[in-house]
């Protein structure tokens, strides 16, 4: 059974995509990223300094950089980072695939947009309940969670005011905290092979066979008659 090299580097594209999707810039997929598709792309490369090779360390590098400026202002800078900008927040969010799992999303869980208003809130909620109502469902325990879920986020989101700034303050800094560990993993992995990289390449590079004219390698010592043994007097 022959494998075709030529198809492995759209296979670890694929791969890396489909993580992506599913769970953004995680671990798993950070992991994979420079464990695995990095080593197999550079060794494909000439070794440095070559001009290409240069080039494209020096755009992973930059495409790294903001990853590394979120760990340190989130280390030294963390109350000016909860200030940004929504906009900032919300593209840092989008590209890292922010998901926390400790504070539910219940803007999300309802359908609507993040700082909906009661009534706006209420109204997909109706839209909601003559899909999601118990009556309507033929007791399918699938669709009864999810009007339940749907029952409780409309609770929440339409309560007092008080209420939902604290849930949105609290969902704010879970997401923050997300981003922060999604960023960690990518730049210790990225360091990690950073370092394995620039090793590999000031190793001397080994030395290639010569080939004689049936096809096989020459033996080091009839190449290089020099390197022979001196014959005995």
């Amino acid at each position: 059974m022959s494998f075709d090299v030529k198809k492995l580097g759209p296979a670890l594209g694929g791969l890396i995509l489909g993580l992506y999707l599913w769970d953004g810039l995680s671990g798993l997929t950070s992991g994979t990223l420079f464990l695995i598709v990095m080593p197999e792309l550079m060794g494909r490369l000439p070794r440095l300094p070559a001009a290409k090779t240069m080039l494209v360390v020096l755009l992973i590098i930059a495409l790294s950089a903001p990853f590394g400026l979120l760990v340190c202002g989130a280390v030294y800078y963390e109350k000016e980072m909860m200030e940004l900008d929504p906009i900032y927040k919300d593209t840092a969010k989008a590209v890292l695939g922010a998901r926390p799992e400790s504070v539910p999303d219940y803007y999300a869980i309802v359908g609507v947009r993040r700082g909906a208003e009661p009534a706006e809130i209420k109204k997909v909620f109706r839209e909601a309940s003559k899909k999601y109502h118990p009556d309507k469902t033929d007791g399918n325990p699938e669709l009864q969670a999810r009007f339940v879920k749907i029952t409780e986020a409309v609770r929440k989101l339409t309560g007092k005011g008080s209420d939902r700034e604290a849930h949105a303050k609290e969902l704010e800094n879970a997401e923050l905290q997300d981003m922060i560990t999604r960023s960690v993993y990518y730049c210790a992995l990225f360091g990690l092979w950073f370092v394995m990289y620039m090793m590999g390449q000031m190793a001397p590079k080994p030395k290639q066979p010569q080939i004689g004219p049936d096809g096989q390698p020459i033996p080091e010592a009839e190449a290089d008659p020099a390197a022979a043994p001196a014959p005995p007097p």
